[in-house]
């Protein structure tokens, strides 16, 4: 046996496992979402689309006149989201499913709760 038959085996049998595998995850565009706050004032409901840069996003919003700043990674079907609202937290994260989760955050300070859903793009 060659080494130019072994070659073309080991070629052969990569072809083969990439076809089995199928084609690699393609990297999402933007996420969209639906963020919820509620605490003493009211609800408010903030929606949008951001752009996704290589696995991270950013949502930076006004919600009761103070500043929203969400972070999320994307980890394979997993999102991971953790943010502040004045000095209060959030942090959760969810399974994606068809494109799409929820998060009902974990939450500090004067937040009554806090939801966002995403959709991924």
């Amino acid at each position: 046996m060659t080494l130019r038959t072994i070659g073309r085996g080991c070629a052969a049998i990569a072809a083969l496992l990439i076809g089995l595998c199928g084609p690699a995850a393609r990297a999402a565009d933007s996420v969209g979402f639906k963020f919820v706050l509620d605490i003493e004032l009211g609800t408010s409901v903030t929606e949008g689309v951001v752009p996704v840069i290589g696995n991270l996003f950013a949502i930076r919003e006004i919600t009761w006149f103070r500043r929203v700043d969400l972070s999320g990674a994307l980890h394979g079907n997993h999102i991971k989201v953790t943010g502040d609202w004045d000095g209060n937290y959030m942090s959760g994260e969810c399974e994606i499913v068809d494109g799409q989760c929820q998060i009902t955050f974990q939450t500090t300070g004067i937040i009554y709760s806090a939801f966002i859903s995403l959709t991924v793009r």
